[in-house]
């Protein structure tokens, strides 16, 4: 892998997080749920991100970063937040390096993608829901009042919190996110979720009809 690439994500490592934290903080919820301190630790968080997109392009080995990328989500779920979170970014995390124009971005970003498919359920209801998500995220939009702007990446986590749900059977931090929207706009999600639902599951875990 290019060494010249990887010298420019040390160099760089401090700038691009901050990029990447800049995005995500222009959405309010992140600084009302976690304010500056908890930017504080997203930004050690994004320079670990750096440090083992390095140790993969070192290693010639996506799979130095996509193990991570598992790990870390498994801390971060149980910790309140979801998988979207982690992945966007990630996402954001390759924009930075390819408009920055660095040499070999594209490997960088290849595997910064390649964590991004890694953290995508393959199996159990997540896995139903996984699959579903475009429609999802359909449901939430077609219900949502027009007059009440939603962020789009407040969609994406909350049938990202709803996946969670589903592959951890605990929906508290889904009920804890989906209570800063209006019912209608959960109770449609769940209505969608639970149509994507394999029959023999009575009452899921992301059903919202108790709120």
């Amino acid at each position: 892998m290019s060494a010249r690439l990887r010298q420019e994500l040390a160099s760089r490592a401090v700038a691009l997080s901050q990029r990447v934290l800049d995005r995500l903080y222009e959405n309010p919820f992140w600084m009302e749920r976690y304010g500056e301190r908890g930017r504080r630790f997203a930004n050690e968080d994004s320079l670990h991100h750096i440090n083992y997109l390095d140790q993969a392009l070192a290693a010639g080995d996506p799979g130095v970063f996509t193990r991570y990328a598992q790990w870390l989500r498994t801390v971060l779920v149980s910790r309140g937040m979801c998988t979207e979170h982690l992945a966007e970014n990630f996402r954001l995390l390759a924009e930075a390096i390819a408009n920055d124009g660095l040499p070999d971005a594209g490997q960088a970003g290849a595997i910064l993608l390649e964590g991004q498919r890694s953290l995508e359920y393959d199996s159990g209801d997540a896995a139903v829901l996984e699959r579903a998500k475009p429609h999802l995220l359909d449901a939430v939009r077609t219900a949502q009042d027009p007059s009440a702007s939603m962020r789009e990446d407040d969609r994406r986590y909350l049938v990202s919190y709803l996946i969670d749900a589903a592959a951890t059977g605990d929906p508290r931090a889904f009920e804890a996110f989906a209570a800063r929207f209006p019912h209608h706009v959960t109770a449609a999600l769940a209505a969608s979720a639970s149509l994507s639902a394999p029959p023999e599951t009575a009452r899921p875990p992301w059903d919202g009809t108790d709120r």
